[in-house]
């Protein structure tokens, strides 16, 4: 992985000098950081010519549209757009060089200081470089900070969790493309031995959750939400905290949906809930209680009846785990399914009930001095939306019921299971289990036999 052998003259001495090569890789931290500071300096300064001659360039070709192709100066307008071009692509590439530079003589040399200078290095560009450039080298600067994460030194891996925060800090949303890959690496020191590398990831993780959640519009978040899915399943405690941290996290963004994705990660959340690690049953049961409200104020208007009966064959199954605790969630949420999907549709309210929620108050609008048809057209607007809500609940439970049919015989046996425990001090469990079995039987001519209501 290291370079073992120093080239008589690194690449960073050709572009910068000797003396800041030397420097960078020096046993001491301020001679390192005040290389840092000189590559600082000089990528500012290049890029303070590209960003000139950019602006010079979109002049030119401004005036060179409006003289047109036939005018006398349009050839030399060309010369002249070539020359400054040329100027845009050589600052860049002094910029790239310089990083690729970083990354081949420091990142990967054999001396663990050479790596420390390299990652400072690499924070000062990330500095240097404006909001609005520094889009186009995150490609080239993120994935050598992340590689620097499976560093052997501890003190290296450090560098590298502060240098990913500098460059987080000035990057903001930019970094989400690379979100994945940047959580993955967070896993990979969440839990690692020392004690400093574990402090510099969670300021990571806590900034990186900070612009996450100022993304609004972004439109990777189910991406990454499958990625959660996949870690909550991992043995390793500290990354199940993390992925339990995120997924509430998650839940707690309003644009993000999470009842449509609750069939593919709510069988680790219950797993978890009977785990021996104490931190990680809390966690689990905090989101768990979470996800259960949204459930039973947003299910029918939000959760698809298939996920949804995917959901109550995971309770089932978790009806049946060796853990007290366990069991007895998984009974709450079966006896909420049950619920939803047996307790027949209240007829529909009027909008001026104090039932209408929204259509009450856009009722209460209508009430005030105006155009009496008017108010006649939006009063019978509002009791046709009712209306349509009201079917519209209804049609979800007939539909839910059709997909809870084929699973009745596994309810009842899971549900009697419950109601033959012996475990002691379990008066809620038995309490539940009451429940869920006056909502199974009144419900039994529904699941059993399918008839409509």
């Amino acid at each position: 992985m290291y370079s073992y052998t120093t080239p008589p003259q690194s690449k960073l001495a050709d572009l910068l000098g000797g003396n800041v090569s030397r420097l960078l890789g020096d046993k001491s931290y301020d001679k390192r950081k005040a290389a840092g500071q000189e590559i600082e300096g000089a990528v500012r300064a290049a890029l303070e010519q590209m960003t000139a001659a950019q602006e010079q360039l979109k002049d030119l070709k401004m005036r060179q549209a409006q003289l047109g192709e036939k005018h006398p100066d349009h050839q030399p307008l060309e010369d002249q757009i070539l020359q400054v071009w040329r100027v845009v692509s050589t600052q860049e590439r002094c910029i790239r060089d310089i990083i690729s530079a970083l990354h081949e003589d420091f990142l990967l040399h054999a001396l663990p200081n050479h790596r420390k200078g390299g990652l400072i290095a690499f924070a000062s560009v990330a500095i240097a470089l404006e909001r609005s450039e520094l889009e186009r080298f995150l490609p080239q600067l993120i994935p050598p900070l992340l590689s620097a994460f499976s560093d052997p030194e501890p003190r290296v891996r450090y560098y590298a969790c502060e240098a990913l925060y500098n460059l987080l800090k000035v990057s903001w949303d930019l970094s989400l493309k690379f979100l994945n890959d940047i959580f993955d690496g967070v896993c990979k020191l969440y839990g690692d031995v020392d004690h400093d590398v574990r402090a510099g990831i969670l300021f990571v993780d806590r900034l990186l959750k900070e612009i996450f959640v100022s993304a609004v519009n972004w439109g990777g978040k189910e991406s990454f939400l499958l990625l959660l899915v996949k870690r909550c399943r991992v043995k390793n405690p500290f990354i199940k905290l993390l992925a339990l941290s995120w997924i509430a996290l998650l839940d707690s963004v309003p644009d993000i949906d999470m009842l449509q994705y609750l069939h593919l990660f709510i069988e680790s959340l219950f797993e978890m809930l009977a785990d021996s690690n104490r931190d990680i049953r809390h966690a689990a049961d905090a989101c768990v209680a979470s996800l259960l409200e949204e459930v039973r104020e947003g299910a029918h208007d939000r959760s698809d009846v298939r996920d949804l009966a995917a959901v109550v064959q995971v309770v089932l199954k978790s009806l049946r785990n060796p853990d007290s605790f366990c069991r007895l969630t998984a009974l709450v949420w079966l006896q909420q399914l049950l619920s939803l999907a047996l307790q027949p549709v209240a007829a529909p309210p009027s909008p001026t009930s104090s039932h209408g929620g929204e259509l009450r108050e856009e009722a209460e609008k209508v009430n005030t001095p105006g155009d009496g048809e008017t108010k006649h057209e939006h009063q019978a607007e509002l009791e046709r939306r009712v209306q349509q809500q009201y079917e519209k609940r209804r049609q979800w439970q007939m539909d839910m019921q059709k997909q809870l049919q084929p699973l009745f015989a596994h309810i009842v046996d899971g549900v009697l299971q419950c109601a033959a425990d012996r475990e002691e001090g379990e008066t809620r469990r038995k309490e539940e289990t009451k429940r869920t079995l006056f909502c199974l039987l009144s419900g039994t001519l529904l699941l059993g036999q399918g008839a409509p209501y």
